[in-house]
Protein backbone atom coordinates (compact mmCIF):
# COMPACT_ATOMS: atom_id res chain seq x y z
CA UNK A 1 0.00 0.00 0.00
CA UNK A 2 1.29 3.34 -0.68
CA UNK A 3 1.02 5.15 2.50
CA UNK A 4 2.09 8.68 1.08
CA UNK A 5 -0.58 8.46 -1.38
CA UNK A 6 -3.15 7.39 0.71
CA UNK A 7 -2.02 10.41 3.40
CA UNK A 8 -2.21 12.92 0.14
CA UNK A 9 -5.99 10.93 -0.46
CA UNK A 10 -6.98 11.63 3.24
CA UNK A 11 -5.44 15.65 2.99
CA UNK A 12 -7.39 15.92 -0.41
CA UNK A 13 -10.32 15.19 1.44
CA UNK A 14 -9.88 17.25 4.01
CA UNK A 15 -9.16 20.43 2.08
CA UNK A 16 -12.36 19.59 0.40
CA UNK A 17 -14.21 19.40 3.29
CA UNK A 18 -12.72 22.77 4.87
CA UNK A 19 -13.35 24.40 2.13
CA UNK A 20 -16.77 23.20 2.07
CA UNK A 21 -17.46 24.81 4.95
CA UNK A 22 -16.67 21.56 7.70
CA UNK A 23 -15.55 22.55 11.16
CA UNK A 24 -12.10 22.28 12.59
CA UNK A 25 -13.39 19.73 15.29
CA UNK A 26 -15.49 17.58 12.69
CA UNK A 27 -12.57 17.97 10.33
CA UNK A 28 -9.53 16.41 12.81
CA UNK A 29 -12.18 13.91 14.11
CA UNK A 30 -12.52 12.67 10.65
CA UNK A 31 -8.80 12.40 9.98
CA UNK A 32 -7.97 10.07 12.86
CA UNK A 33 -10.26 8.21 12.11
CA UNK A 34 -9.50 7.21 8.26
CA UNK A 35 -5.98 7.00 9.99
CA UNK A 36 -6.88 4.79 12.51
CA UNK A 37 -8.68 2.46 9.32
CA UNK A 38 -5.84 2.26 7.39
CA UNK A 39 -3.93 1.02 10.20
CA UNK A 40 -1.54 4.03 11.24
CA UNK A 41 0.05 2.85 14.55
CA UNK A 42 0.06 6.80 15.43
CA UNK A 43 -1.54 10.10 13.62
CA UNK A 44 -1.30 13.49 14.60
CA UNK A 45 -3.54 15.99 13.09
CA UNK A 46 -3.49 19.76 13.30
CA UNK A 47 -6.19 21.81 11.74
CA UNK A 48 -6.82 25.49 11.10
CA UNK A 49 -9.43 27.34 8.57
CA UNK A 50 -6.15 27.73 6.32
CA UNK A 51 -3.71 25.03 6.93
CA UNK A 52 -4.20 21.17 7.57
CA UNK A 53 -1.34 19.22 9.19
CA UNK A 54 -1.33 15.75 9.37
CA UNK A 55 1.73 13.22 10.76
CA UNK A 56 1.42 9.12 10.53
CA UNK A 57 3.59 6.21 10.87
CA UNK A 58 3.05 3.54 9.45
CA UNK A 59 2.85 -0.40 10.50
CA UNK A 60 6.45 -0.45 9.59
CA UNK A 61 7.31 2.42 11.46
CA UNK A 62 8.22 4.86 8.99
CA UNK A 63 7.01 8.69 9.71
CA UNK A 64 4.78 10.69 6.82
CA UNK A 65 4.45 14.18 7.20
CA UNK A 66 1.94 16.30 4.68
CA UNK A 67 0.96 19.89 5.36
CA UNK A 68 -1.69 21.63 2.60
CA UNK A 69 -1.72 25.11 2.63
CA UNK A 70 -6.09 25.96 2.15
CA UNK A 71 -7.58 28.65 0.42
CA UNK A 72 -10.86 30.02 1.78
CA UNK A 73 -14.03 28.88 -0.12
CA UNK A 74 -17.73 29.04 0.05
CA UNK A 75 -20.27 26.94 1.89
CA UNK A 76 -21.42 23.92 -0.07
CA UNK A 77 -23.47 21.59 2.74
CA UNK A 78 -24.12 19.41 -0.77
CA UNK A 79 -19.97 18.66 -1.34
CA UNK A 80 -19.60 18.75 2.40
CA UNK A 81 -22.28 15.79 3.13
CA UNK A 82 -20.85 13.99 -0.19
CA UNK A 83 -17.47 13.97 1.67
CA UNK A 84 -18.62 13.29 4.61
CA UNK A 85 -19.87 10.18 3.54
CA UNK A 86 -16.47 9.48 1.58
CA UNK A 87 -15.22 9.38 5.14
CA UNK A 88 -17.08 6.75 6.09
CA UNK A 89 -16.74 4.79 2.91
CA UNK A 90 -12.91 4.93 3.63
CA UNK A 91 -13.50 3.97 7.01
CA UNK A 92 -15.40 1.01 6.54
CA UNK A 93 -13.60 -0.21 3.22
CA UNK A 94 -10.40 1.04 2.85
CA UNK A 95 -9.91 1.71 0.00
CA UNK A 96 -6.70 1.77 -2.09
CA UNK A 97 -4.64 5.08 -2.90
CA UNK A 98 -6.18 4.64 -6.67
CA UNK A 99 -9.99 3.87 -5.84
CA UNK A 100 -9.40 6.72 -3.17
CA UNK A 101 -8.19 9.18 -5.70
CA UNK A 102 -11.10 7.90 -7.73
CA UNK A 103 -13.86 8.02 -5.19
CA UNK A 104 -12.87 12.04 -4.15
CA UNK A 105 -12.89 13.26 -7.94
CA UNK A 106 -16.48 11.60 -8.10
CA UNK A 107 -17.74 13.96 -5.39
CA UNK A 108 -15.60 16.60 -5.99
CA UNK A 109 -17.23 16.48 -9.90
CA UNK A 110 -20.74 16.57 -9.03
CA UNK A 111 -22.95 19.26 -10.75
CA UNK A 112 -22.96 22.77 -8.25
CA UNK A 113 -26.66 22.98 -6.41
CA UNK A 114 -28.30 25.56 -8.15
CA UNK A 115 -28.43 28.90 -6.89
CA UNK A 116 -32.12 28.78 -5.81
CA UNK A 117 -31.50 26.16 -3.88
CA UNK A 118 -29.71 28.14 -1.29
CA UNK A 119 -32.44 31.47 -1.63
CA UNK A 120 -35.42 28.80 -0.69
CA UNK A 121 -33.13 26.66 1.87
CA UNK A 122 -32.43 30.99 3.56
CA UNK A 123 -36.07 31.25 3.27
CA UNK A 124 -37.15 28.41 5.14
CA UNK A 125 -34.97 28.56 7.55
CA UNK A 126 -35.78 32.22 8.68
CA UNK A 127 -39.48 31.56 8.41
CA UNK A 128 -39.32 28.27 10.26
CA UNK A 129 -37.81 30.07 12.85
CA UNK A 130 -40.37 32.84 12.97
CA UNK A 131 -42.92 30.06 13.19
CA UNK A 132 -40.79 28.26 16.19
CA UNK A 133 -40.75 31.31 18.02
CA UNK A 134 -44.78 32.00 17.85
CA UNK A 135 -45.14 34.04 15.04
CA UNK A 136 -48.57 35.02 13.69
CA UNK A 137 -48.86 35.00 10.09
CA UNK A 138 -48.79 38.42 9.13
CA UNK A 139 -45.01 37.82 10.95
CA UNK A 140 -44.40 35.02 8.87
CA UNK A 141 -44.38 36.73 5.56
CA UNK A 142 -42.51 39.67 7.27
CA UNK A 143 -40.01 36.38 7.98
CA UNK A 144 -39.89 35.62 4.54
CA UNK A 145 -38.97 39.09 2.76
CA UNK A 146 -36.66 39.55 5.52
CA UNK A 147 -34.71 36.52 5.17
CA UNK A 148 -34.42 36.31 1.20
CA UNK A 149 -33.19 39.82 1.53
CA UNK A 150 -30.56 38.50 3.94
CA UNK A 151 -29.30 36.08 1.73
CA UNK A 152 -29.43 38.24 -1.81
CA UNK A 153 -27.31 40.84 0.77
CA UNK A 154 -24.91 38.18 1.98
CA UNK A 155 -24.10 37.09 -1.53
CA UNK A 156 -24.00 40.49 -3.02
CA UNK A 157 -21.32 41.60 -0.28
CA UNK A 158 -19.20 38.08 -0.66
Amino acid sequence: MNYYKIVQGILDIGEGMLRSGAENFRLEDSFYRMCRSYGFVKSDVFVIPSNIQVTVETPEGEIITQIRHVNGGEPNFDRLDYLNNLCRYICQNKPDDKELREKYLEVMRRPQQKPYTKYFAAVMGGTGFAVFFGCNFADAIVAVIVSLMIVIVGGWLS
